[in-house]
Parts: C-alpha cells; structure tokens; sequence
C-alpha cells in the first residue's frame, strides 16, 4: 500500500478511535444511567484530572412508608374542622334518659349554625353558651355535651393553627377564650408552653428574614439565615415560619447551581445542588432544579460530540 494511503488510513482510525474514546468520557459524565451508575451514590467524578471530586448527592429516593404515611398536604393548612377532628379524640357523653326536649333541641340548632359560622364564644349566642344553656337544661344531653366538646376541640384546633404560623396575637386571645371552658385544663397548660416557644422564636425569625435579605442565606455558617432557622426548629419543630425560610435558602442556593451550569462549571453545580438537598431534601423546586441542570449537561454533551463528529470528518 502507497505510504500516502497507509498514513489516511491510520489518521481515519486514530481520529475514530479519539472520537469514541471522548463519546465514552462524555456519556459516562453527562449519562452515567447509561452505563448503569448511580450518580446518588457513586461520587461524580470531574473531568479534569487532578481535581477533587465534589460532595455526593443526597439520595433523592425516600422509604415508599414514610412517603405513605406523610402523604399529602400539612396538617396545619387544612381547614380548622378538619383539624378539629382529628385532634378531638374520643369523648366521654352522658349516658342520656330520654329525648332532648323542645327547648334543647332548639338551642342545640341555634348551637350548631353558630359553630358553623365560627362563632366559638364570645356571648350569649355563641356556640359555647348556647350549648352550655342547654346542657343546664338537661344534663344528660349528649348532643349538647358533644357540641360543647367540639367547640373545645375547634378552639384548641385554632390556637394550634394560629401558634404554628406565628400569630402570637390570635393564639393568646383564643387561649383566653378556651379557660372560659370546662375541663380544658391540660389543654390550656400545653398551648401556653407553645406560646411562650412563640415568643421565643419571633424576634429570631425576624433575625433570620433580615439576614436573608441582606445576603447571608447560608454563610457565614454562624451567622445565616440556614443557621438561625435551624435553631428555631430546634425549639419548635413545627414552625412553618422557619419551614418556609428555610426554602427560601434553598431557592438561593439552587440559584448558585444554575448560574455555575451556565458557565460549564459542572462541579460547583453539583456542590450547590448537593447542599440544597440538605437544606431541604428532595423538595420540588430541588427536584426541579435537579432536572434542570441535567437537561443542560445533556446539550453540552450533545454539543461536544457533534462538534467532534465534524472534525473528524474534516
């Protein structure tokens, strides 16, 4: 063979080599599902070499019984009656002789479109008086009794609803409201515990708010707005103040992943992705960034191999 033709046959299969070899380098960083690697368990690799590999990614699969049992929206945004039953428990009525006499059965209907219209207490036409006037009336009146306990049942309901978002004014006044109350003792002593936690956690809140606005999301790590929500789930779990701030710094930080794959920097994407999962695992708008960033490495890849394609056949 021409030593002319000996050397394009041996650049033809050089260049075709290099091209599979790049095909395979960027599908295992672009694709590694492709190649069957985990990428939330396997570290993913940089392709430069001499470079550290960045933090792992936060699995993003959750036990299929947690995700049962957690199913659905919060408790605490769901209407205050729907609360009520599911914080009422079982009651303890009187064993009742006969019927509700006319009189009962009258203030009984008055009782339940007050408590309908949110009307607790506060009166004389107040579900809790009217109930009360017509357990004075005939004691052994479970309905009566029934409707006094899901006036008590609606007032805790709300004081929680009303604790858990921060509305210390609401909360204190309804408490007041519930003392009026028979045995309501061990409720009102466990909603003033919570109270006193919201007074707490207020000015810390507000702490937080301000050090997010002023661009301390998550450092310094002391002195972030992350470090000062933690602390406050740490005095009162359910906080949906400090839940939602807390996905406010991860909106931040899912930012900071955007704009790195926008410059091709996929290690600090995969940083900023892998400390978002942290903040808030596996929310939505992580899962969408998530999604995001790897339509994105999908068109550099696809970009670099057909760039290479073209070269090789030049």
């Amino acid at each position: 063979m021409p030593r002319n033709a000996l050397l394009r046959h041996q650049r033809a299969a050089g260049g075709a080599l290099g091209v599979l070899v790049l095909a395979f380098a960027l599908t295992y960083h672009f694709f590694p599902r492709f190649l069957h690697v985990d990428t939330e368990r396997a570290p993913h690799r940089a392709m430069s070499f001499g470079t550290s590999p960045p933090p792992g990614m936060v699995s993003s699969q959750s036990d299929s019984t947690a995700a049962e049992v957690n199913a659905g929206p919060p408790l605490t945004l769901a209407p205050t009656a729907v609360i009520a039953a599911r914080v009422g428990g079982a009651a303890n009525l009187p064993e009742q002789q006969g019927k509700d006499s006319a009189a009962v059965q009258a203030l009984l209907v008055r009782a339940g479109t007050a408590l309908r219209a949110g009307q607790l207490v506060g009166g004389k036409d107040s579900a809790a008086a009217l109930y009360a006037e017509a357990l004075r009336q005939q004691p052994d009146s479970r309905s009566a009794a029934q409707g006094l306990l899901d006036v008590r049942a609606r007032l805790v309901a709300e004081i929680d609803r009303d604790l858990v978002t921060g509305d210390e004014h609401s909360a204190s006044n309804l408490l007041e409201a519930l003392r009026t109350l028979p045995n309501t003792a061990s409720e009102v002593a466990q909603l003033e515990a919570k109270l006193q936690t919201l007074i707490k956690v207020r000015p810390m809140l507000a702490n937080a708010a301000g050090l997010l606005q002023q661009g301390k999301a998550d450092q310094p790590v002391n002195g972030s707005a992350l470090a000062v929500y933690r602390q406050v789930q740490g005095l009162d779990p359910g906080n949906a103040v400090a839940a939602q701030g807390l996905l406010n710094v991860q909106h931040v930080v899912l930012d900071r992943a955007l704009a790195a794959i926008a410059q091709n920097d996929f290690k600090h994407a995969d940083q900023a992705l892998a400390e978002a999962a942290r903040i808030v695992p596996d929310s939505p708008q992580w899962r969408d960034t998530r999604s995001r960033v790897e339509q994105m490495r999908e068109q550099r890849a696809l970009g670099f191999l057909s760039q290479a394609g073209r070269r090789n056949m030049r």
